[in-house]
């Protein structure tokens, strides 16, 4: 399904799902490992098992942040536990490398744990989309791989459009 936003400074913006997307977790500075039948993500030097018996809050100069997940008919995750004691459990940790300057203090890797869980579970949701930007009926420019709202997906259209209109006014001032 198709939504399209009419005449935005001349352009018309028409938002879709982006049924394509994978989650780039390749980084080696945050990522999720997890051990559960429903949700499993490995990563080569790092146990979810062995991590929990460690009772560590650190591993190999990782801060381990709890990982939990709610498991009915589909996955939603996240770094707070979930208040159903029967579909949901710990499932494993998420990874933050403990780095100077903006993962050292415990606080600001739960922080980074937190967004990145949010968007990777936005991800596993299906909230990704695709913007195409019309001008004149012909397409002008597409964007892929938007993961959050329809709603920031229009935004991010409309900042795209933003861009070119006050460059296109300042070249010709």
């Amino acid at each position: 399904m198709e939504e399209v936003e009419r005449d935005y400074m001349g352009y018309d913006i028409a938002v879709w799902q982006d049924y394509h997307y994978e989650f780039d977790d390749y980084d080696d500075d945050v990522f999720i490992i997890a051990s559960h039948r429903d949700f499993y993500k490995k990563r080569d030097g790092f146990d979810p098992l062995e991590i929990y018996q460690s009772g560590k809050q650190f591993y190999q100069g990782y801060h381990a942040i709890p990982l939990y997940a709610y498991i009915h008919g589909g996955v939603t995750i996240s770094i707070t536990p979930f208040s159903c004691p029967w579909d949901s459990c710990q499932v494993g940790y998420v990874m933050v490398k403990r780095q100077k300057g903006w993962s050292w203090k415990k606080y600001d890797a739960i922080v980074i744990a937190n967004h990145y869980t949010l968007q990777y579970d936005q991800a596993l949701q299906g909230e990704v989309y695709g913007v195409s930007i019309y001008k004149d009926d012909e397409l002008y420019d597409t964007m892929h791989s938007i993961v959050g709202s329809e709603d920031h997906a229009f935004y991010r259209a409309r900042l795209e459009i933003d861009k070119w209109t006050n460059k296109y006014k300042s070249i010709n001032q």
